[in-house]
């Protein structure tokens, strides 16, 4: 799929000639799609184009199906699960130096009172 073919069907409208070009036919077939209820038209868009719902029923779509491969979803899945233990290390080390310097401050400012009193 081209660039445009995926801007076009992203928009949600595939105008006949792109179309005809995807499903590697003619335009009369495409209207014969249209003629036989197959295909619905965009009321309101210059030109002839159809909705990308019908063209993904057409298409065997029926919005039930996952666009993903088994092999895909089990990649993705690996490395969500990634990705949670790393953030999950990094809340843990910014914790860790979250109370370090808190010790610190805390040990600075006794310091601070101590060196004022021996002023004093």
């Amino acid at each position: 799929m081209t660039n445009r073919e995926e801007i076009v069907g992203s928009v949600g409208v595939w105008p006949l000639k792109l179309l005809a070009k995807r499903w590697v036919c003619s335009d009369a077939a495409i209207r014969d799609r249209e003629k036989a209820g197959l295909l619905k038209r965009c009321q309101g868009v210059p030109g002839v184009c159809y909705t990308a719902a019908s063209v993904a029923e057409c298409e065997g779509w029926d919005g039930n199906q996952n666009p993903m491969s088994p092999f895909e979803r089990r990649k993705l899945e690996t490395r969500i699960r990634e990705l949670e233990k790393q953030l999950a290390s990094y809340e843990d080390q910014f914790y860790f130096l979250a109370d370090a310097l808190e010790r610190a401050r805390t040990s600075i400012e006794r310091r601070e009172k101590q060196r004022g009193k021996e002023r004093a």
